[in-house]
């Protein structure tokens, strides 16, 4: 949506700029087109935002809703990971491949090494898996069959919690777990081992991912509310992290690519409602776009590149250059605001003078109506529309002409 500068806000002059700020006060009147450029500039850069949403694809409206698709196709992806695992596994269970007796000497050692203390309080994970070992192998020869291992790998899924200490133990279990069962049984075992450390690596071992795909510790609730998934999936995390979200759901067919755009769209809506946060507002209604929020929004987003992953740098640039713009339109030079209203409150008050028993003074009336209405309206009315109308490029072939 193209947004037409004024001269002032094109060329940066301090005088023009102080023209086209103060003439709407000094001359409510007269100056009024100024006021309404003013305002369709603002609304352009507002309807800039809209359609760039649109641009994203993004088909649903809130935080809510974009956190339903994005949970739904990643659960639906995982899910159907899920599926070929077990698939695989009960392949290889049928086969006989998975009761071979291994040496879970590596996964004990670890155990043992960590103090009562942590096993107890700060990661019970592991005093939780020490039992299931001695479960399976009652008699403690040292080794349990696959199968009982494999067991074992998704009892540390399902019950440690992730953000605490015991998260870490978590993967260093399960990845002894891997190297334990490196080469051992047959194909169909070892191919259900690939699904399955694929699997891993996509959502288990990936923080924000995972999480994502969690409930809360002895609860059905989700550990992270529909309402966060974006917060989650985009603002808190890393590059790395949002990179991760955004390849797992590219890779989720249709379903992940639409929840995406969704997230992409809500990042847009997320930029205009903390640049919309102002209570000043224009003569149209609408909230005068903040350039300070705008520039410390993009900052945020830009610091570690996210905004060039989630938009390509194509997309991340025109929303800089909408940042851009928004600091000539609405952040004007300093000194050309004049905040003190003290030259509009002259103006106002000589004009004025006529209405009063003071305008009866010949000089003194004479001079304000003078200043006001005969010597400046013409001229006024001409460097408004000069300034509302200003082309660069006239401008500049105007000057090569001379």
């Amino acid at each position: 949506v193209p947004v037409d500068l004024s001269k002032g806000q094109a060329t940066r002059e301090l005088g023009q700029q102080k023209f086209e700020i103060e003439t709407p006060k000094n001359f409510p009147e007269i100056g009024a087109p100024l006021i309404e450029a003013q305002a369709k500039r603002n609304d352009a850069i507002l309807q800039n935002f809209d359609a760039f949403v649109d641009a994203t694809g993004k088909e649903t409206y809130g935080l809510r809703e974009t956190g339903r698709v994005v949970d739904k196709a990643l659960v639906n992806t995982a899910n159907k990971a899920k599926a070929d695992i077990n698939a695989a596994y009960t392949a290889a269970r049928e086969a006989g491949e998975t009761q071979q007796p291994v040496s879970y000497a590596p996964l004990k050692a670890y155990i043992d090494q960590q103090t009562p203390t942590v096993k107890r309080q700060l990661a019970p994970i592991l005093k939780a898996v020490d039992e299931e070992i001695l479960r399976n192998d009652a008699s403690k020869t040292g080794q349990i069959p696959i199968n009982a291992l494999e067991d074992i790998y998704q009892f540390i899924n399902k019950h440690y919690e992730p953000g605490t200490p015991g998260e870490a133990h978590a993967k260093v279990m399960k990845s002894l777990i891997n190297q334990m069962t490196e080469g051992q049984g047959g194909e169909l075992y070892q191919e259900a081992r690939k699904l399955r450390t694929k699997f891993g690596r996509e959502f288990e071992n990936v923080g924000y991912v995972d999480k994502l795909l969690r409930q809360k510790p002895g609860t059905t609730d989700r550990s992270v509310a529909f309402e966060d998934v974006f917060d989650h999936s985009i603002l808190n995390g890393s590059l790395d992290d949002v990179r991760a979200i955004g390849m797992t759901l590219k890779k989720a067919g249709p379903e992940g690519q639409q929840a995406w755009k969704e997230l992409q769209g809500q990042t847009i809506q997320y930029i205009k409602d903390k640049v919309t946060q102002s209570i000043e507002r224009d003569s149209f209604g609408n909230p005068v776009v903040s350039p300070a929020k705008f520039k410390s929004v993009v900052t945020q987003l830009d610091q570690d590149g996210k905004l060039d992953y989630v938009f390509g740098k194509q997309g991340a640039q025109e929303i800089r250059d909408l940042l851009a713009t928004t600091i000539n339109v609405n952040a004007p030079l300093k000194g050309a605001a004049n905040y003190s209203n003290s030259a509009s409150a002259i103006i106002t008050a000589l004009d004025k003078v006529n209405e009063t028993p003071l305008g009866k003074i010949l000089v003194l009336g004479q001079a304000s109506k003078y200043i006001v209405k005969k010597g400046q309206e013409s001229a006024l009315q001409k460097k408004i529309q000069e300034s509302i109308n200003y082309d660069p490029m006239a401008e500049a072939l105007r000057k090569g002409k001379k």
